[in-house]
C-alpha cells in the first residue's frame, strides 16, 4: 500500500508543482485497491491523505496560476455547470 507523504515531501510537490498529479495518483490507485474491497490498509491510506490535506488546509493557500505560468502540456481545466 501507498506510505505517507512526509511534510518535507508535500511541500517539494508543492514547490515543484507536482502536488496535484501527485494525488490524482494517489487517489486512482486508492481506487484500483477499493476494486478488491474495503480494507484496514486502505482506510489508514485514506486517513494519511485526510491528514495531508489538512495540513495543506492550515498552511497554504491556492492561488490560480496567470496561463503564462501554466506547463504547457497541461490543458486548462474546464469549469463544469
Amino acid at each position: 500500500m501507498l506510505k505517507s507523504m512526509t511534510q518535507e515531501s508535500i511541500e517539494f510537490n508543492i514547490q515543484s508543482g507536482d502536488y496535484f498529479g501527485t494525488l490524482a495518483t494517489v487517489l486512482d490507485l486508492l481506487r484500483q485497491d477499493a476494486e478488491h474491497g474495503y480494507t484496514k490498509n486502505l482506510d489508514a491510506t485514506l486517513q494519511r491523505v485526510r491528514d495531508e490535506l489538512i495540513y495543506l488546509q492550515q498552511g497554504f493557500r491556492i492561488t490560480r496560476r496567470s496561463l503564462e505560468d501554466a506547463p504547457a502540456n497541461v490543458p486548462p481545466v474546464q469549469k463544469t455547470p
